[in-house]
C-alpha cells in the first residue's frame, strides 16, 4: 500500500508538471498493478481517468470501434500507457488517426519517481469527477458515464456491507478493469477495505477457466465476481477430472 501511494504521487505530480491535472486522461493497461498506480496517479492529480481496453493490431475490426467511440466521446488531453501500450500507438494508428492527433501519450516507465515529494493535494469535492466509465460498445458506440468521488465512496460502502467484505477477506478478481465491476469491486474495494486481493489477466481466464476456481483454492479466497458466462465457461470447460482437485469452502 505505502509503494501504491508513493507511485500515484509521484505520477500526480507528474501529471501536474505535464500540464495535465484536472484533465481527461485515457489509461490504456493490461490488467496489472501499473493501472492501479496509474488510476490512483490521476485521483491524486484531480484528473479524470477514463479507462479503456488495450487494442489490439491483431484484431482491428474487433477491438479499435470500441476505443475509438471513446476517444471521439471523451476527448481526452493525454493517454497514460505502459511502453509496450506507446509502441504500441504508431501500429494502430494507421487504423485509428485520432489515437496519435492531438494526444500526448505518457508511458509509466517514463516518469520520475523522486517527483513524489513535490505533490500537493488536489482541490477535491464529493461532485469532483473521478473517471468515465464506458459500456462495451457491443451493440451501439460506447456510452460513458461521469463518476464523482461521491459515487465511488457510496458504491464501495454499499459493496462491504451487502458482499459482508472485511479485512479478513481475500478475493480473486479477473474481470478487465475498464469494466466497472472489475474497477469497482475488483480493485478499488480491496484498498477501501483492507483485504489481500490476487489478479489474474482475463485472458488468462478465458483460455482456461479452471485457472480461476484453481486460484481460489489455492489463495482460500472468501470472495470473487463475474459475469453469467464466467460460471457457464466453468461448467462447459471444466472437467470432473480438474473439479475433484478443487478446494472452493472458504468462499
Amino acid at each position: 500500500a505505502a509503494t501504491l501511494a508513493s507511485q500515484a504521487r509521484s505520477i500526480a505530480a507528474w501529471l501536474e508538471r505535464l500540464g495535465l491535472g484536472g484533465k481527461r486522461i485515457l489509461l490504456i493497461f493490461p490488467q496489472s498493478l501499473e493501472f492501479i498506480a496509474a488510476f490512483f496517479g490521476c485521483v491524486y492529480a484531480g484528473a479524470i481517468s477514463v479507462p479503456a481496453p488495450m487494442p489490439d493490431p491483431s484484431r482491428v475490426a474487433r477491438t479499435l470501434p470500441r476505443l475509438q467511440g471513446i476517444l471521439a466521446d471523451a476527448a481526452p488531453a493525454a493517454v497514460l500507457t505502459n511502453r509496450d501500450g506507446v509502441g504500441m500507438a504508431a501500429e494502430v494508428a494507421a487504423h485509428l488517426p485520432e489515437l496519435t492527433k492531438n494526444l500526448q501519450w505518457i508511458a509509466f516507465e517514463d516518469c520520475p519517481w523522486e517527483l513524489e515529494t513535490q505533490w500537493h493535494r488536489p482541490a477535491i469535492e464529493p461532485h469532483t469527477p473521478t473517471h468515465l466509465q464506458y459500456t462495451s460498445g457491443s451493440t451501439s458506440t460506447p456510452k460513458g458515464t461521469i463518476i464523482t468521488h461521491a459515487n465511488v465512496l457510496a458504491n464501495v460502502r454499499e459493496l462491504r456491507d451487502a458482499m459482508q467484505y472485511s479485512p479478513d477477506a481475500r478475493s480473486v478478481v479477473w474481470e478487465p478493469y475498464f469494466h466497472d465491476d472489475g474497477l469497482i469491486q475488483g480493485l478499488i474495494q480491496p484498498i477501501f477495505t483492507g483485504y489481500p486481493c490476487f489478479l489474474m489477466a482475463p485472458a488468462a481466464f478465458v483460455a482456461r477457466p479452471v485457472r480461476w476456481l484453481q486460484a481460489m483454492s489455492r489463495y482460500r479466497a472468501t470472495h470473487t465476481t463475474g459475469p453469467n458466462f464466467a460460471y457457464e465457461l466453468c461448467i462447459r470447460k471444466i472437467s470432473d477430472e480438474e473439479r475433484d482437485k478443487l478446494d472452493l469452502s472458504s468462499c
